[in-house]
């Protein structure tokens, strides 16, 4: 009997070892056969749906035999939306931790390669997951923005806003702002100065600015519609003086800053001087020449101010706004 025991339980654990091996094998032939369908699948776009359903068969199959494999069925959800079987993807990647932020960073690699509608649909797989996500509202928003359909670019960063900032949130409240003042700005048709600087306040006149990439552009941004639009060069000085600091080397700001100067009063030499120097400093720049021929202009110095203008085309030629100023002021 103890032999027999002993040779029983050899003979259990054998057979034990050849079904796990038998069972690996079978799980390792069903995937190689299903991810060689799913490969055809995505390359060929005549014939995605039929590889997909002959991809999600045999990884199926594999999937049954190893339930825990998320890797498989994150898989068989991919081909299910080559399907259209959009639902039934989506029942999958909710009982698979982590699938938002994958289905996240496809949308972003779609962004990145300018594929903006395959962007959408990722991110708008997401908020299907998740809609308290409020990271994916934004990009949302960029993606619409970066097709040119602004105002859906403005819902969805408005739905953004009404959404409270998690821990896993990157964007601040202070960019979504920026980037909704900026639509109003410039993509919107016609454009809304009023909405963008009420959108650039909410941003930066906050004691809970936040720092981003973009935080100086949305400060010269404002700068621009203070100075622009709403004629307030004194509130303009304060966010180039903003942007200088952070970006010395930004000659655009420099040249604004002097203008905005002589417009609050400073002596024209002094500007003069200012603007010059800039031109000294950056001579392929188009601002510093333009810049001081805004300043000749308006102190009546009009044959100053056609030699300026004149430089900054000499630099760029097709520049239209240049050639109707000159032109004006050629004029008899």
């Amino acid at each position: 009997m103890t032999i027999v025991r002993k040779y029983g339980l050899l003979l259990f654990v054998v057979i034990s070892i050849c079904v796990w091996r038998s069972k690996s094998m079978t799980v390792a032939a069903l995937t190689n056969y299903g991810m060689a369908h799913s490969n055809r699948a995505s390359v060929s776009e005549e014939r995605a749906k039929e590889y997909a359903v002959k991809a999600e068969s045999f990884l199926r199959r594999a999937a049954n035999l190893t339930p825990s494999d998320r890797s498989l069925w994150q898989q068989i959800a991919f081909l299910l939306l080559l399907q259209q079987r959009e639902q039934e993807a989506l029942v999958i990647w909710r009982d698979i931790p982590g699938s938002d932020a994958e289905l996240l960073q496809r949308g972003h690699h779609a962004r990145l390669q300018n594929k903006f509608a395959e962007a959408i649909h990722w991110y708008k797989l997401v908020t299907q997951l998740d809609a308290a996500h409020r990271d994916t509202w934004y990009f949302l928003g960029l993606a619409y923005s970066n097709m040119g359909r602004i105002e859906e670019a403005l819902l969805y960063y408005n739905k953004a806003l009404a959404i409270s900032r998690s821990d896993s949130d990157l964007i601040s409240s202070t960019e979504l702002y920026c980037s909704l003042g900026w639509q109003y700005h410039w993509l919107l048709e016609p454009r809304d100065p009023v909405m963008a600087l009420r959108y650039y306040d909410l941003a930066l006149n906050s004691m809970l600015v936040e720092s981003f990439s973009g935080l100086n552009e949305c400060y010269f941004h404002r700068a621009e519609l203070l100075l622009w639009y709403f004629n307030e060069p004194s509130r303009a000085i304060l966010d180039y003086e903003e942007v200088l600091l952070n970006e010395p080397e930004k000659d655009s700001a420099a040249a604004n800053h002097a203008l905005a100067l002589y417009l609050v009063g400073e002596d024209i030499s002094s500007v003069e001087t200012t603007l010059q120097e800039l031109i000294n400093a950056y001579p392929s720049s188009i601002w510093g020449y333009w810049r001081l021929g805004d300043v000749y202009a308006k102190a009546g110095r009009l044959d100053n101010a056609v030699e300026k203008y004149s430089q900054a085309l000499a630099i760029a030629p097709h520049n239209k706004e240049l050639q109707v100023i000159i032109e004006q002021l050629k004029q008899p």
